[in-house]
């Protein structure tokens, strides 16, 4: 998240300088230009500006404190995966892996980076039928005891229940 402003105040209280103040503005460095005169609204002007600058702080600090969380709401769901014994793989509807946990790798000998973005189904000696079990899940909300054989990288074939649900 990033909140960005730019403010460009040009105080003048001569004609000769409202001519580089016209210049920023053809120039595209000033859209709106405000000519101040006498004290008062020249403090007001400067607690205008106190009160932007203290809006900006305080848009900052809410901003980091969101991307702090979002940081740690991350991290708990990187634990919450890596926690699993078994293997665990996350995969969006088209069946394109999003991601995988350790268990995950050391089942199909394949590297998480190997594996995320690939189809879920290109792991399985019956691709078609892999296809066929998620897609239910993505229809009806969860598959039980889904009889599948994993083929590892190295060519060996493990026979695998998969289990599976869709979660948001």
């Amino acid at each position: 998240l990033g909140i960005g402003l730019v403010v460009t105040l040009a105080i003048t209280g001569a004609m000769g300088r409202m001519v580089s103040v016209a210049d920023a503005i053809a120039a595209g460095r000033l859209d709106n230009p405000i000519k101040v005169s006498g004290r008062d609204e020249i403090a007001r002007l400067a607690r205008s500006v106190d009160t932007m600058q203290s809006a900006l702080r305080h848009a900052r600090e809410e901003s980091l404190r969101a991307e702090q969380a979002a940081r740690r709401a991350g991290a708990y769901t990187r634990s919450l995966i890596e926690a699993s014994l078994d293997p665990l793989v996350t995969i969006g509807p088209d069946g394109r892996i999003t991601d995988v946990n350790a268990a995950t790798e050391g089942v199909t000998g394949r590297s998480r980076d190997d594996l995320i973005g690939t189809d879920f189904s290109d792991y399985f000696t019956a691709p078609d039928r892999a296809r066929a079990g998620y897609q239910q899940v993505f229809r009806e909300g969860s598959v039980r005891d889904y009889a599948l054989e994993l083929r590892r990288q190295d060519g060996h074939v493990t026979p695998v229940l998969y289990n599976a649900s869709v979660y948001r």
